[in-house]
This record gives C-alpha cells, structure tokens and sequence, in this order.
C-alpha cells in the first residue's frame, strides 16, 4: 500500500484515459464536420452533444453510486462510452454521432463526479486528511494525471495529422483508449469512506473546511462561479480556433498542436498553483483574467500562425488559474459537508459552460468570427470587475470568496 493508504494509480489512469478521449474527441468532431463543409452553427450542435447529455446526467446518476458503488459506476460508464466509439468506427453520419456523443455524455455522468469523490474520500481518509502535504500530492497528482492525458491526446493527434493528414485515424485510435479505460476500470479498488468524525463550522453562511490547515472561509458558490466561466472559454476556443484555421488555410495539425501547447503551460501551471494556500490562490485570478481579456482581443486580430501558438500557450498559463481555484475549493467543500454533491454541481456547471458555448460562439461565428473573440474578452473582463467587487464585499464581512 502506498503513503495514501490506496492503490491510486488506476484512478489516475483512469482520469488519464478518459481526458485523451474526451480531447480528442472534441477536437476530431469539429475538424471533420468542418472539413466536410457544414455550417458553424450545425457543427457547434454537433460538437455540444456530449456536454448537453452531461448537463443533466450528474444530477440525475448522482444516488447511483451510493448504491452499486464507485467501481462499478466507473466500468458502467467505461462501458458505454466504449460502445459508442464502437459504433463511431461503422458511421459518421453527423446525427447518428450526435446521438451517440450525447449517450456518452449520459454515461459520463457516471465518471467524473465519481472521480472526485473518491479523490475526496481519500482526502478524508486519517492519514490524508491530518497531513496538507498529502493532501496536495493527491490532488497534484490527479491534476498532474488528467492534464497529461491531454497532453497525450494532443501530442499524438499532432504527430497523426502531421504524418497522414488524415482524421478519420484519430476516431480509429481513440476506440483502443476506450478499451484501456475498460481495463483500468477493473483495476481499481473500491475506496472506504469514513466515519465523519469532524464538526462543519459554518460563519456567515459560508464554509470553514475542518481538514484544511489554513484558516480561510470562502463562499461555496465561488468554485461554481470559476469552472462555468473556464468550461465556457475552453468550450468556445475549441470550436473558433477550427474555424479560423479553417479561413486562414492553417495546417489542419496546428489545431492538435496548438492546444498540446496549451495543455502543457496548462499541466506546469497547475503543478505550481495547486500548492498556494487559498488566500494566495484568490489574488492570482486577478491576473488571470486580465491575461485572458488581452488573449481573446489578440485571437480576433491575429493572422499570424506563431503568435497563435504564443496566445494558446498564455491561455493555458493562465486560464488554467480559474481551474485550478475551483477544482481545490470544491474537494474542501465535500470533504467538509461530508457529501459528493459539490462534485456533482462542479460538474454540471463545467458542463454547462462546454455545452452553451460551442452553440452560442458558432452561431455568432456564422454573422462574424473576429466578435466572437471580443464578446470572450468582454466577458473576461466583466469576471474581473465582477471578482473585484466581490471581494470588496467580502472583506467588509471579514470572509473569502
């Protein structure tokens, strides 16, 4: 047994396995619609129907795990998901992968709340939760785990399209990710949840975590808040960066290459932030929006393919930050409530950002790509006033947000 008490591995590869599916995917879709001329709006759809299904499918899978348990949650969903890249290899008629994306996102629904609960029961755990060293480690290494499955993804699809300007390989190569997920689903160990022996504190009606060692309180609704804005650009980046690519007759493997870029500043960026306390944590979203207001307004004037890859690799620096906060917060808060539901909103709301804004930014694309770009910096910015404002508030009462 290792210093966590629990073979953590295979949740790691599992998180591993899942992001280098999910990213390729969600790449691989709109680069082949596109290429096969369909309409930005149509390929937005297209692009938004694993996140649609995971809208809902967290909260509606969220008492399945109570009852069949984490392991077998996760192979339910391997399963699935499995099946439909099965399929993926027979047809890609755009409304039967759209059915099939959208079931996936359904099984989802039974991956990564699932997860983070059981990142969440090992944080709780007596030797985790007395030591903030541990607790770091841990969620460094989940982190580390699903930023490098990205980062896989992107290296391989890179490497692929480079070689054999071919995208049709890329959906071929993500069916035996599927197969692996299937087996490391098997690997795992069911983990042990313990008896809550802490007391919550409430203060304001915010949050004090009983396992965190710093003495910080923080709104419960400020982690949900940075991952919905976070899904919301990455969701947006994903489908107008293929379409500008696409106008400026890019090589179809800076779309991998680039985002392999991002996933790197973004794994590095991670790897530092994770371990700043919380108050720390707070000052640098500061810098962070500002970063991503001036990356969106350089996204709209830009033609110039290096200066792409310099913004894609800010991006992942930087937005990374809004991540980072939430995804920390969210752990303390279930550790605290002695409850998975904070995993499941962090997921809805993540959802919901990679869901609406394919849709939203790819119809707005269709009338004018380049105000696609200013209406995310506009948005990045009000996050800044709006964070600002907010604390302001908070200090007043003596409380982190």
């Amino acid at each position: 047994m290792n210093k966590y008490d629990y073979p953590i591995y295979p949740i790691l590869a599992l998180a591993f396995l899942k992001v280098a599916i999910g990213f390729t995917m969600e790449l691989a879709v709109p680069l082949y619609y596109i290429g096969e001329g369909y309409e930005p709006l149509i390929v937005g759809i297209l692009s938004s129907a694993t996140s649609m299904a995971y809208l809902f499918s967290p909260l509606l899978l969220k008492n399945v795990p109570e009852k069949i348990g984490i392991k077998n949650s996760l192979l339910i969903s391997a399963i699935g998901g499995l099946g439909a890249q099965f399929i993926i290899q027979f047809t890609l008629n755009p409304w039967i992968v759209y059915f099939l994306l959208f079931s996936d996102g359904i099984f989802t629904g039974l991956f990564w709340p699932v997860i983070i609960t059981a990142i969440s029961l090992i944080s709780n755990s007596d030797n985790v939760c007395d030591d903030i060293e541990l607790q770091d480690s841990l969620m460094k290494s989940y982190n580390t785990s699903w930023n490098a499955g990205a980062i896989f993804s992107y290296s391989f699809g890179t490497i692929v399209l480079f070689i054999i300007v071919d995208i049709i390989l890329i959906f071929r190569f993500t069916f035996l990710f599927s197969i692996g997920l299937f087996i490391f689903g098997l690997l795992m160990n069911e983990p042990r949840k313990k008896a809550k022996k802490e007391e919550i504190i409430l203060v304001d009606s915010d949050i004090k975590d009983s396992c965190m060692q710093e003495e910080v309180v923080f709104s419960k609704y400020s982690p949900l808040f940075y991952i919905a804005l976070y899904s919301f650009f990455i969701g947006a980046i994903l489908i107008l960066y293929p379409l500008k690519s696409e106008t400026l007759q890019f090589p179809l493997y800076s779309n991998f290459l680039f985002n392999l870029l991002r996933m790197t500043a973004q794994t590095v960026s991670v790897f530092l932030v994770i371990n700043l306390p919380l108050s720390k944590l707070k000052s640098t979203l500061y810098l962070s929006l500002a970063v991503l207001t001036g990356s969106f307004i350089v996204f709209g004037l830009n033609s110039n393919l290096l200066i792409f890859g310099t913004i894609f690799a800010l991006f992942g620096l930087f937005g990374s930050i809004l991540y980072t906060a939430s995804f920390k917060l969210v752990i303390y808060l279930n550790i605290d409530a002695d409850t998975s539901k904070y995993s499941t909103y962090f997921e809805t709301l993540s959802s919901f950002g990679f869901f609406i804004s394919p849709i939203i930014m790819g119809g707005i694309a269709e009338v004018d790509l380049s105000f696609s770009f200013y209406l995310l910096a506009i948005m990045a910015f009000g996050a800044f006033i709006t964070i600002i404002f907010t604390n302001i508030r908070s200090k007043s009462k003596n409380t982190y947000t």
